[in-house]
């Protein structure tokens, strides 16, 4: 008996319980199969995902490495700009030093070059007395050039005040009446001369007040004269005569100053001649006079 005929001759049940069977054990199968496509796609998505993960972390280091480098160029060029604006500023620090020392150097020069005219006396050429009396000035240059367009001023007055006598003179004495003698010679270092003399009155009642010491003569002025190198210069002097002496003139204690006493003040508004013959009007008057003097002890 084959097969078939085994199979027509078994009871429904049993036909039912093998069909059951075979239909779980192909249901099994079925589901062990699909389980193990499920199993392989997720490993496959699974070594995909993987596999894109280690591509995304290896761009992600390659950038930050990217990163890292332009973090390091970009120190190396902010280095090397510092690097060249220290050298700049080096640079422009030794050159401003540079002129700086260029410029005192020619000052000193100059300093050292310049002509120093000074008024070394005033006197009169005759006894201080009632009437007529002539004041001269006698100047030199002890600087180691020659002086230019020497100009003197000379003035006069009887100031009658109290208190000690190294403030009876003024600060700003007056230019009322202006004697002035230019000239177009040079002086030449280790010379000088004398003015021509300058004619005071002096009355009766102003000599008794002049012996009995409650009036002083001052004779003083301002000599200007330019270098060789343009610039101009100026000096003030005053004289006191002395009571009871013929004609001995002693030094102020004040209004002995001088264009040294001012280094960082210039005179903008005169200038000095282009030549020996060109005399500007300006330095016919000595617009410096409304500078103070600087008192000297003595």
């Amino acid at each position: 008996m084959n097969i078939f005929e085994r199979w027509k001759k078994t009871t429904i049940a049993n036909k039912s319980l093998v069909i059951s069977s075979f239909l779980m054990a192909f249901g099994t199968i079925f589901y062990a199969g699909a389980a193990s496509v499920q199993v392989w796609i997720m490993n496959r998505s699974a070594h995909d995902a993987s596999v894109q993960t280690d591509k995304i972390i290896k761009a992600t280091r390659d950038q930050a490495r990217a990163a890292d480098n332009m973090v390091v160029a970009a120190d190396k060029q902010v280095a090397y700009d510092k690097s060249i604006a220290d050298q700049t500023l080096a640079q422009a620090t030794a050159t401003n030093k540079l002129a700086r020392t260029s410029e005192e150097s020619l000052i000193r020069t100059e300093k050292s070059l310049r002509p120093w005219v000074n008024a070394q006396r005033v006197f009169s050429t005759a006894k201080v007395a009632e009437g007529y009396v002539p004041i001269k000035v006698e100047i030199d240059n002890a600087g180691s050039s020659a002086a230019l367009h020497t100009i003197t001023y000379q003035e006069s007055a009887t100031i009658c005040t109290n208190g000690p006598e190294q403030e009876r003179f003024p600060k700003n004495p007056p230019y009322a009446d202006f004697r002035s003698w230019p000239s177009t010679a040079m002086v030449i270092p280790g010379t000088g001369g004398e003015t021509e003399p300058y004619i005071i009155n002096i009355t009766h009642d102003r000599m008794i007040d002049l012996n009995m010491g409650r009036c002083t003569l001052y004779a003083y002025g301002i000599i200007t004269y330019c270098d060789i190198f343009g610039r101009l210069h100026w000096q003030n002097y005053c004289g006191r005569w002395i009571p009871g002496t013929d004609n001995r003139f002693n030094t102020c204690y004040n209004y002995t100053d001088g264009d040294q006493d001012y280094p960082n003040e210039t005179l903008s508004e005169i200038s000095c001649p282009k030549s020996l013959t060109d005399i500007p009007p300006e330095l016919l008057h000595p617009k410096h006079q409304r500078r103070g003097p600087v008192t000297k002890s003595r």
